[in-house]
């Protein structure tokens, strides 16, 4: 990543954004919800204030509790979108933007606040009642949201701070407090038991459910795992606007849900023989 959010050293717990040194440090990163309010964000007119030092008290809960994570696992560094890209520079956005694959693929960690609580990633353990059974991770808030798609299956590791438990997922395993030795349903798909058009078709099924702030963001928030499937599983061929030359006769066969009435958006954001252009 350009920047990381250094969270100090033991002796001088301070926080200060850096894009100094970072080498090959070991990094996790936060994949949340934004809400209608951000209380902190990197913005052209902070950035030096902030690389001398960030207002732990002016974060977002789910930021702050994120750093406690962080130092609880040894981990110095985290990236948070919004406080390590200029929000205001649509330059650096872009730019940003476009290296999500790498910022995402070579984290230690991806800090999932997947219950979408206010107050933060630590919330109160329900006891009163216990079940087994499958629990569908795609459907949580979090998760359903187009930008936090990408960002989870790109990561090597999910820890999901969920609203009764915490909830583990990696291409090996998949587990939560309740069944720690069990399949919970809804992982990461393992590279080695699905071909890569296989896996960019599941893809893009689990993203057109999935909701965007802008809806002109949508080809690019799937760009970084075009990139992913292109560079790492071997997918061949030219990524045409969500869709690939060398499959291009099956891909442009998609339809859109009977029961969802797709309609195109007034803002050119893609073809029309791309779906998405619904």
């Amino acid at each position: 990543p350009s920047r990381l959010l250094d969270m100090g050293s033991t002796d001088y717990p301070h926080l200060r954004i850096t894009d100094e040194g970072i080498g090959t440090a070991q990094y996790a990163t936060l994949s949340h919800c934004w809400g209608n309010h951000m209380p902190l964000k990197l913005l052209t007119s902070n950035i030096e204030a902030m690389k001398m030092e960030v207002d732990a008290e002016g974060l977002a809960p789910n930021f702050r509790d994120a750093v406690t994570v962080c130092r609880h696992l040894d981990l110095r560094y985290l990236w948070v979108d919004s406080l390590c890209i200029v929000q205001d520079s649509a330059e650096d956005w872009l730019h940003e933007s476009s290296r999500m694959h790498s910022v995402y693929s070579n984290a230690v960690l991806n800090i999932c606040a997947t219950a979408e609580d206010p107050n933060g990633l630590f919330t109160q353990r329900e006891h009163s009642h216990v079940s087994t059974g499958p629990i569908p991770l795609h459907w949580s808030p979090l998760n359903r949201r187009a930008w936090v798609l990408q960002e989870r299956l790109l990561s090597q590791r999910n820890l999901h701070f969920g609203k009764k438990q915490l909830f583990w997922e990696c291409q090996q395993h998949t587990a939560c407090e309740l069944t720690p030795e069990e399949f919970v349903g809804g992982g990461l798909p393992p590279d080695r038991l699905l071909d890569s058009f296989a896996i960019w078709n599941m893809v893009v099924s689990t993203y057109s459910s999935c909701g965007l702030t802008f809806e002109t963001d949508k080809l690019i928030a799937v760009s970084a795992l075009a990139r992913h499937c292109q560079t790492q599983l071997g997918l061949e061929g030219d990524y045409l606007a969500g869709l690939w030359s060398k499959y291009l006769g099956n891909q442009l066969l998609w339809e859109t849900h009977p029961y969802l009435h797709g309609k195109r958006q007034k803002t050119y954001r893609a073809p029309t023989w791309s779906w998405a252009s619904m």
